[in-house]
Parts: C-alpha cells; sequence; structure tokens
C-alpha cells in the first residue's frame, strides 16, 4: 500500500462544500469569504515562506557558529600568549 498524503485544497474545498450545503447563504457571508480566501493564501504561498525561514534559520546558526569557533580560537591564542609572555 503506498503512502497517502492529505492535500490541502482539497481539505479547503471539501470543507466549503460542507458549510455550503449546511448553510446556503454563508456564501455571501463577509466572514466565509475572508476565511476562506485567507487560508488559501497561506496554502498556496506556505512553501515559499517555509523555504526562506529555513534559509535564513540555516544562515544563521553557521555565522553562530563560524563565531563562535572564531572567539574559541581567539580565546585559545591569547592564552597560550599569556602563558608565553
Amino acid at each position: 500500500m503506498g503512502q497517502w498524503r492529505a492535500d490541502p485544497f482539497s481539505s479547503l474545498s471539501l470543507a466549503a462544500i460542507v458549510i455550503l450545503l449546511l448553510f446556503t447563504y454563508s456564501l455571501f457571508s463577509a466572514s466565509f469569504l475572508l476565511s476562506f480566501a485567507c487560508v488559501f493564501g497561506i496554502i498556496l504561498y506556505y512553501t515559499a515562506f517555509k523555504k526562506k525561514l529555513y534559509n535564513s534559520a540555516v544562515a544563521r546558526y553557521h555565522l553562530l557558529y563560524r563565531n563562535f569557533e572564531l572567539r574559541t580560537l581567539l580565546s585559545n591564542a591569547f592564552a597560550v600568549t599569556r602563558v608565553l609572555v
């Protein structure tokens, strides 16, 4: 059996259909339209935001790691020069 993955657009469509079947006039409601428009936008741009956040987090980690490595190297160098002097 293959692994099943949920499709967010299908889930959003099913939720809208169920709500519209139960409450037909909610199609003209601002809260219904804005809620589904916002969720659609979040789903649509999720991968782009995720990729940007991941790349910035990785870059930040590497920057911190390099600074820590540099601080350790400098402190060791100063410790050796203090012993020698």
